[in-house]
């Protein structure tokens, strides 16, 4: 009997927004993407916050989140869009989780990591009032590596 699939191939590569480890855990599919501007688009590996004016009683709304913000879930890899329109509905990866993350240079393993939402890279500095996101559990050597992040939105902030 032949394999016509092999989930662990070494062909298969980590995307943006992916999760690294599959949590036996329930996960949120049902979140709503909101923006104040219709045409915006929210790609896999962003971070969103819950949109505080949401009237919604059956869903989570949710919009991007800025540098320092501290989100409430990561967008999802979904192999059928990498893109997601106001309106749509999204999947998050929530703290405990872990992603692959682009990475914006080296980090090193242990690290906490903060994210940049201009192009949604994650780098172990530690820029002031910018909020953690985790910590990376593996290392990265460069600039557009994929790095583990572990998610913990209960980091905080960093200060000076």
């Amino acid at each position: 009997m032949t394999q016509a699939f092999n989930l662990t191939a070494a062909s298969i590569k980590p995307q943006k927004g992916q999760y690294a480890l599959l949590p036996n855990l329930p996960q949120e599919h049902n979140v709503e993407f909101y923006s104040g501007t219709s045409t915006d688009k929210l790609p896999v590996g962003a971070l969103v916050k819950l949109y505080s004016s949401s009237t919604s009683t059956n869903h989570p709304v949710a919009e991007v989140c800025a540098a320092t913000d501290i989100p409430y879930g990561m967008v999802v890899y979904d192999a059928r869009k990498a893109e997601y329109a106001v309106g749509e509905r999204f999947a998050i990866a929530k703290s405990g989780d872990v992603v692959f993350c682009e990475a914006a240079g080296a980090i090193a393993v242990g690290s906490k990591v903060q994210f940049n939402p201009t192009g949604w890279k994650v780098d172990d500095s530690t820029t002031a009032t910018y909020a953690y996101i985790g910590t990376a559990i593996t290392a990265a050597s460069a600039a557009g590596d994929l790095v583990q992040v572990k998610l913990n939105f209960d980091l905080g902030v960093a200060s000076t």
